[in-house]
């Protein structure tokens, strides 16, 4: 296990999670959205990595949902760790 406390950009994306599972390029997207600025896709897969090996993540491999079909996709989800962490982080940085 890494760092028992999330980043702020590690916090967004556990928040993010929150509502269910994505994958990174929707993950990317909620990211930009929530916080104005855009992530990099590679630097988004590395804190996605740190983030499972904190245990705060789950990942699952499923079929592209795309009518055409596609490649597996990666999708990512919130764990009971994580959820706790986000709780933690929140409550110390007096969010809801």
């Amino acid at each position: 296990m890494g760092n028992p406390y999330p980043n702020d950009r590690q916090a967004t994306i556990l928040m993010i999670l929150v509502s269910g599972e994505k994958y990174g390029r929707e993950i990317n997207d909620a990211f930009a959205h929530e916080t104005g600025k855009p992530m990099p896709l590679g630097s988004l897969y590395v804190t996605l990595d740190r983030m499972e090996q904190n245990g705060w993540l789950k990942t699952k491999q499923r079929k592209s949902k795309h009518p055409k079909g596609g490649n597996h996709r990666t999708y990512f989800c919130i764990s009971g760790e994580g959820q706790k962490t986000l709780r933690a982080y929140q409550m110390n940085n007096d969010l809801k």
